[in-house]
């Protein structure tokens, strides 16, 4: 979990993804969702896949 400034960030990515199941994942969607930039979401989603 190294890089991560922000786990309430990374909080609010899980959550928006638990009510978008079986969708498509958008990068700048769940950017604006968790009051984040679609850069910082794909990088924690990165690290998220890594965990698994």
């Amino acid at each position: 979990m190294d890089g991560l400034r922000f786990p309430s960030v990374i909080e609010n990515i899980v959550r928006a993804l638990a009510f978008q199941v079986g969708s498509e994942v958008n990068y700048s969607e769940l950017a604006q969702l968790t009051g984040t930039d679609a850069k910082t979401v794909e990088k924690y989603l990165r690290i998220l896949e890594q965990a698994i």
